[in-house]
């Protein structure tokens, strides 16, 4: 039993919402509101993702009721908007302001369906001025079918339009979705409509299985936006239909385009955890996992874990079983997996052990070449771009004079390293391999230089984009950034400095830490094994000859080179009891069990990765720029909008071709 007269409800802007923290601003929803319905869709739902007033109640949102309301009301010229309502957080005022002040045209009424009677004197109002009501039963797998179905009976007796089943968990079947549909047709003549989610990945089944039984309003959103792991997307639904046969009016091709260009790069920051499909097999609402997230770490077990064991037991019937008594069982028994589950190096995710060898460094074309082809390789399987930074070393020799190395790989980049012995080699070897690589970082190139491989920096930037930096800025750049947040949070005014050229750390010091009192530690000319320590003048670079007291304390200790047990003792006695050290030598140049013995807490600054941060700082230029930290020649691809790294992730892994076999 199914109509032709099936309509999309938009959630994109709503449930969305949930995704982004509630930050639609008011000119993201005139735009969204005006791509939608020029995509086609009648039904537009905007605001909160909890509804109207949730904003004082349930976090706040960029813009307030009024703001979105008067944005989609000034914005739609056809489609119909509308808001959620929960009974308790929405008011009667904010109803009535809605419908006199800005035409609002339905309203969604959401209460948990074993509830949904409380909401009956808000549904009444609601008719009374003028709105097409819409019930959501949340949590419609609570009831059964058979009830839920009265309840739905007893709603339209009191003028509701629509009545909404919904898989607030995600969990549901698509057999079930089915029986309640029908539950509900045969019940009364409300219109019927489904909210899915889709922590089982079912939700366009379930869609489709509501459809067939029934219901004319099918919830979808561009992406699958929306809370925990997203409702039904659009762009599935809508071609799913099509194959059925159904005659849909929307702009599917425009629908593709809003998900590649607004939309992906928002659920792709989102993701899906094991915890959410648990939840979805446990028919727990995204909202109810705080229990279960504390006996979990109570217990030093999964949350997932737990969640699976109380869908275990809902499917035998033992809906009765104390939560705790769930988590004491997990607990005691034999551990099969390690419930810090993310944590570690991914092993799926390691370059080939010949080209990780830190002590192998490449020294010809052919094994650079190799090289290549190994973060080709592990760029496909992390969907990560590939950055190589370029030194240039000019030399006497006459031959081929290149090296290269694997240095790292994050979250956001693959970073190997390059030293060519002279213009001509770097733009034979660029000219070759450009379109293997996403991001090439030129390491203190001098003017003349950039000048030479400008006509070929044309050509390579079609495929890659040209950055050129400072190696000893965009060190500073990342350790400032660390010592600013840490200053801030130990209260440090007074920080110690060992193995710094004191003018170079004064010159690039920017204004935010400027304000500190810096010391420097040096050794004693009789007594080398001795330390003094003398004031930094930030302002003028110079080091001062006030020494600091016996008694002087510093919160903060910053290392800039190898220091022997010796130095670190003098240096861990002029510590403040919770005083740190910020080691940017690297773990082996301290001796972490004098640390520990002493206990000072260590917080380690690996500069060889600060070309991570200055790259998601230059990546956002749009057009060329420069300063004294470095310049970007961005692709001509790039330049359609601001970059962020994740834009600049999506697009430079998709351009890339496969390499030939």
């Amino acid at each position: 039993m199914h109509s032709d007269r099936v309509e999309i409800f938009d959630v994109t802007i709503r449930d969305g919402s949930y995704t982004i923290d509630f930050q639609f601003t008011e000119d993201d929803i005139r735009f969204l509101c005006a791509t939608l319905e020029r995509l086609g869709f009648r039904y537009i739902e905007v605001g909160h993702g909890f509804g109207l007033n949730a904003a004082s109640v349930k976090g706040s949102s960029a813009g307030t009721d009024r703001q979105y309301l008067e944005a989609a009301a000034t914005t739609l010229r056809h489609a119909r908007f509308g808001t959620f309502f929960i009974p308790g957080i929405g008011r009667k005022q904010d109803l009535k302001a809605a419908r006199q002040d800005f035409g609002m045209h339905f309203v969604r009424i959401g209460q948990d369906a074993a509830a949904i009677e409380s909401a009956i004197e808000d549904l009444e109002y609601a008719k009374e001025l003028g709105y097409e009501v819409m019930a959501n039963f949340m949590k419609s797998y609570s009831l059964s079918p058979r009830d839920l179905a009265a309840k739905a009976k007893r709603l339209r007796a009191h003028g509701c339009d629509v009545v909404y089943l919904v898989d607030s968990a995600g969990g549901m079947l698509p057999g079930e979705v089915a029986e309640y549909v029908r539950a509900v047709a045969e019940a009364c003549d409300a219109r019927i409509g489904f909210h899915g989610h889709n922590n089982l990945e079912l939700a366009s089944a379930n869609a489709i299985a509501a459809y067939e039984s029934g219901a004319t309003l099918l919830d979808c959103s561009i992406g699958g936006l929306g809370r925990s792991s997203g409702n039904t997307r659009t762009e599935m639904l809508i071609p799913a239909l099509r194959r059925m046969g159904v005659r849909l009016d929307y702009d599917l091709d425009g629908v593709f385009y809003v998900l590649d260009t607004l939309i992906a790069a928002i659920v792709r920051r989102k993701g899906c955890s094991s915890k959410h499909i648990a939840g979805g097999y446990a028919l727990v609402h995204s909202g109810m996992m705080k229990p279960f997230e504390d006996l979990a770490e109570k217990h030093g077990i999964g949350v997932h874990s737990l969640l699976l064991a109380h869908g275990d037991a809902r499917q035998q019937a033992r809906n009765d079983q104390p939560l705790e008594a769930l988590a004491r069982e997990l607990a005691s028994a034999p551990v099969a997996w390690p419930s810090d589950r993310g944590a570690g190096d991914n092993a799926l995710l390691e370059i080939d052990k010949e080209q990780a060898d830190p002590s192998r460094i490449h020294c010809s074309f052919m094994a650079v070449e190799k090289l290549l082809a190994a973060l080709h390789a592990l760029a496909r399987k992390a969907t990560l771009p590939i950055v190589l930074l370029v030194r240039i070393e000019p030399i006497a020799a006459e031959e081929s004079f290149v090296m290269a190395e694997y240095l790292y790989h994050d979250d956001l980049f693959i970073v190997a390293r390059a030293l060519f012995g002279s213009v001509d080699e770097v733009k034979r070897f660029l000219d070759a391999h450009h379109r293997e690589l996403d991001v090439v970082v030129f390491e203190d190139a001098s003017d003349h230089a950039k000048r030479q491989l400008a006509p070929s920096a044309a050509t390579w930037r079609n495929h890659a984009a040209v950055v050129h930096v400072s190696r000893l800025l965009t060190n500073y750049h990342c350790l400032f950034s660390v010592l600013y947040g840490l200053t801030k949070e130990a209260r440090a005014e007074r920080v110690l400095l060992f193995g710094v050229n004191p003018e170079d750390f004064a010159r690039h010091l920017p204004p935010e830490l400027a304000g500190k009192d810096y010391y420097c530690a040096f050794h004693e000319r009789e007594t080398p094994t001795s330390l003094r320590f003398f004031r930094l003048d930030a302002p003028t670079a110079h080091v001062l000859r006030d020494t600091a007291g016996e008694e002087d304390r510093f919160k903060m200790a910053v290392l800039f080179s190898h220091v022997s047990p010796r130095e670190l003792e003098i240096i861990l006695d002029r510590l403040s009891e919770d005083g740190l050290v910020l080691n940017c030598a690297g773990p082996a140049a301290v001796d972490a069990e004098l640390l520990r013995r002493r206990r000072k807490r260590q917080i380690v600054v690996d500069l060889r990765k600060a070309i991570t941060g200055e790259l998601l700082n230059l990546l956002r230029i749009e057009t060329d720029a420069g300063d004294e930290a470095g310049e970007v020649i961005v692709p001509e691809s790039f330049a359609a909008g601001p970059l962020d790294h994740e834009t600049a992730r999506l697009r430079t892994r998709s351009q890339r071709q496969p390499r030939a076999a």
